[in-house]
């Protein structure tokens, strides 16, 4: 179980790092619209620079809201780290499942290829939680299957 752990925090530091690409993306993409919206205002053409404030209000909202997810994400490694230090695989695998299914609710529609990717982890951790359940005997530790 060990090992699934340590790939499933790989697996989501990816999904990180491609969040964080998609992001950098976004900031260039919005400073682009930003210059080209004053442009169109001191060319006194207001349709267009309204409607590259849109877009750039659009932008900044899918934005925002995929750095509020990678958070989550973060969180969710730490998380899972966690397992090895403290031993309360039940729990904490109850918790990540929990912010992945917020993630992938906030995701859906905006970044398609992560939710997927989130998905499929979610469905691995569900299995080790059922395994982890049905492992647990009275008076055992939650730890007990990590070492």
């Amino acid at each position: 179980m060990r090992k699934k752990i340590f790939e499933i925090a790989s697996m989501l530091r990816n999904d990180c790092c491609k969040i964080n690409e998609i992001t950098q993306e976004y900031k260039l993409k919005e400073k682009e619209l930003f210059n080209l919206c004053v442009c169109a205002q001191v060319n006194k053409d207001l349709p267009k620079a309204e409607m590259y404030a849109n877009e750039i209000a659009e932008l900044r909202s899918r934005n925002y809201k995929i750095l509020r997810t990678q958070s989550s994400l973060e969180e969710a490694i730490i998380t899972l780290e966690n397992i090895e230090w403290f031993g309360n695989a039940r729990e904490v695998l109850s918790s990540v499942v929990r912010i992945l299914k917020q993630i992938e609710e906030d995701l859906t529609g905006v970044l398609p290829e992560v939710v997927e990717d989130l998905v499929m982890v979610r469905k691995t951790l569900d299995a080790m939680l059922y395994e982890v359940r049905c492992t647990k005997t009275e008076g055992e530790r939650y730890s007990s299957w990590i070492v």
